[in-house]
């Protein structure tokens, strides 16, 4: 056998590779915690499209003795729940990078595979605010520093006035009150809020108590995240003199009752491992397969609280 010398020592020197993964940096999920409810997946088994039904509204009548009463025919609408998202994390690892790494790969790259879905879903969620029925011209007026062909403000000047404004929003629409209102606010928002409640004496520091919530204010559950939609929308209300809206950029926001978004996982994530052909590793595939939507009725449970750019 021949020997080889050489100067370079990392020729000769092996390498060391750590037997731990350092855990990535991961953002708050809360779509599932605060928005979404499942109560339809148990009936979506085969197909792509649920059909969720609803009645028109009924009124009372006056009865006058002695005459017919007049029964309204009722109506029947439909809301379609369509199942048509998935979403696939997939790598390859090599046999032989696993001998070399002397760590469980596979293992490893799971929670992160994992996770990255349930982000998609997340996002998925929160989409569908911009299906609530948001704001009018009256509404908007109803916060202070709301201004006609404007999103609102966010600062600390003005962030309770958007939970209380919210509230009174939501209770003159009938929403009922079941101890479930919640707001879904962006971390700039969180900062604007945290300055206020310093500045009245809460006790910022205690409010974190699991992921994404921060606790409750004036009545709601406030959750945060950074999967609120956001991008060019149509203003809040028509300015004072009618000119047409124009497009702002603007990030919304939710108040309003939880679970109102309704989320089928036809496929919840998991993990499929195929072994690649004239190779020597493997496929490790993740993939889910969901869908969501805002059903009529509920789209007038929450509030769509289009905020200027300058708060996110």
């Amino acid at each position: 056998m021949t020997q080889v010398y050489s100067n370079d020592v990392s020729a000769v020197t092996p390498e060391l590779w750590s037997t731990m993964i350092e855990v990535p940096l991961y953002k708050n999920l809360v779509g599932t915690e605060s928005l979404a409810n499942t109560r339809f997946e148990s009936q979506l088994r085969v197909g792509d499209t649920l059909k969720i039904q609803r009645f028109g509204s009924l009124s009372a009548k006056t009865y006058t003795p002695g005459t017919t009463i007049s029964a309204t025919a009722q109506d029947w609408l439909t809301d379609n729940l369509v199942v048509s998202t998935t979403k696939v994390v997939s790598i390859y690892r090599d046999d032989v990078h696993q001998l070399q790494a002397n760590i469980d790969l596979a293992r490893g790259l799971a929670g992160e595979m994992a996770y990255q879905l349930a982000d998609k879903i997340d996002q998925h969620i929160f989409n569908n605010i911009t299906g609530a029925d948001g704001f009018t011209v009256a509404d908007a007026q109803d916060i202070l520093g709301g201004t006609n062909a404007r999103p609102i403000s966010a600062g600390s000047a003005n962030i309770l006035n958007i939970f209380v404004g919210a509230k009174k929003v939501l209770r003159n629409a009938n929403v009922e009150e079941r101890g479930d209102w919640c707001a879904i606010i962006s971390p700039g928002v969180a900062a604007f809020l945290e300055i206020k409640l310093a500045g009245s004496g809460y006790n910022v520091a205690d409010t974190v108590l699991r992921n994404g919530y921060m606790g409750d204010v004036l009545g709601f559950q406030v959750f945060i995240s950074k999967n609120l939609p956001s991008g060019s929308v149509s203003v809040v209300a028509p300015n004072v003199s009618g000119a047409a809206n124009s497009a702002t950029t603007a990030k919304a926001l939710y108040f309003g009752r939880k679970g109102m978004v309704d989320l089928v996982l036809q496929r919840r994530p998991s993990m499929e491992i195929r072994k690649k052909d004239d190779m020597l590793g493997s496929n490790f595939i993740t993939w889910s397969t969901f869908g969501s939507t805002v059903t009529t009725p509920n789209k007038s449970r929450g509030l769509n609280v289009p905020i200027q750019s300058g708060y996110f």
